[in-house]
């Protein structure tokens, strides 16, 4: 039983290893030429910064597709090979195999959803600034799904904006109180985030001096909050841009400032469900993949592998599309449906696979 383990674990990860490098490979030789034109005009200094932060994204993003396939391939070639009917010779069940796989890949899973809640949501927040900064690429794409506002407290102001880019913000309007008396009143068209801070442009200044109200309207000026450049960090972008322990309050902020809090919470619930949808889609695959005949050609292996990981992809867009349909509240039925469809798939293929042996 050892010497199986051993075996298996090497064919398992030496799998995944091929997998993940020919898709990182792959992704990142599209992703260079996509971006190339925007390279070439910005200058290949901005390339290494970038990819800092772009390739521990991309390679999060790949990370369950090559374990699908990795697993697909093992499990895949040791039944065409007739390796499984040399276990199943020494009283292993059809099942134990793809249980193996799984109980050998799960710390994979486990460490691939703990970095995707807390390390892996700064560094995207990163690559798209940069993205933004550099190339000008991803302003026009805020507010796409969700439309989000911005309602921040900083300090003793309290501002209501519009985002359209990780450093610009539309629609500012922000008020100074004190123990409930407004103080003073700023409203302009935008703010960008440079070097020496937060300019805003065509700004309205209103502010009290005694019984009067004093106002002016100023060009371009820095704002008298935001005085850091990370004052906004959790006050704009995606959902997934965020680590769990603050999509909470992005939530509630979201909703505040009269906003869709869908996203944020669905997104919360995801990051709980998401590594048992992968285990669970692990199971299936191995159940899946077992059930291919002695003497099957590589490319059945590599067709039944593929689609494996196309289904994960599917439930994880049923999982997306259901969030942005259903009402408020029931972001965690969206979570979980996929999970309750990759259950069904693996409990039918453990049944055909039982009696096909």
């Amino acid at each position: 039983m050892r010497g199986l383990l051993g075996v298996l674990f090497r064919h398992l990860y030496g799998a995944v290893g091929l997998a993940i490098l020919v898709l990182f490979t792959g992704w990142i030789l599209v992703d260079l030429a996509e971006l190339s034109r925007h390279i070439v005009r910005a200058g290949w200094h901005t390339v290494p910064p970038l990819y800092t932060m772009r390739a521990p994204v991309l390679l999060h993003r790949l990370m369950p597709l090559a374990l699908i396939i990795g697993s697909a391939l093992t499990v895949g070639i040791w039944s065409s090979d007739r390796h499984l009917q040399n276990a199943a010779a020494l009283g292993m069940k059809p099942i134990h195999i793809p249980l193996l796989v799984v109980a050998l890949l799960s710390p994979v899973a486990v460490i691939w959803g703990y970095a995707g809640a807390n390390q892996i949501p700064p560094l995207h927040r990163e690559q798209n600034r940069l993205l933004y900064q550099s190339y000008g690429i991803g302003g026009h794409h805020y507010g796409s799904f969700h439309q989000p506002s911005g309602l921040v407290v900083d300090h003793d102001w309290l501002v209501r904006f519009k985002p359209t880019g990780p450093t610009v913000i539309k629609d500012l309007e922000a008020v100074r109180l004190l123990r409930g008396k407004v103080l003073e009143r700023v409203s302009a068209d935008s703010a960008s985030l440079g070097l020496g801070g937060w300019i805003a442009s065509s700004v309205r200044i209103s502010r009290r001096s005694g019984d009067s109200v004093e106002s002016e309207t100023i060009a371009e000026t820095p704002l008298p909050f935001f005085q850091s450049s990370t004052s906004l960090d959790y006050a704009i972008g995606f959902p997934d841009e965020f680590k769990s322990a603050y999509l909470a309050t992005m939530a509630e902020r979201a909703a505040s400032a009269g906003s869709d809090p869908r996203p944020f919470v669905f997104e919360r619930e995801q990051r709980l469900s998401r590594v048992m949808l992968l285990l669970l889609m692990l199971l299936a695959t191995g159940v899946i993949t077992a059930r291919i005949g002695p003497g099957a050609s590589f490319n059945v292996v590599m067709a039944r592998s593929t689609m494996m990981a196309v289904i994960y992809e599917v439930a994880s867009f049923v999982g997306a599309s259901l969030a942005l349909v259903l009402p408020h509240g029931q972001e965690m039925i969206a979570a979980w449906i996929p999970v309750v469809l990759i259950v069904a798939v693996a409990l039918r293929g453990i049944q055909r696979l039982e009696r096909l042996r």
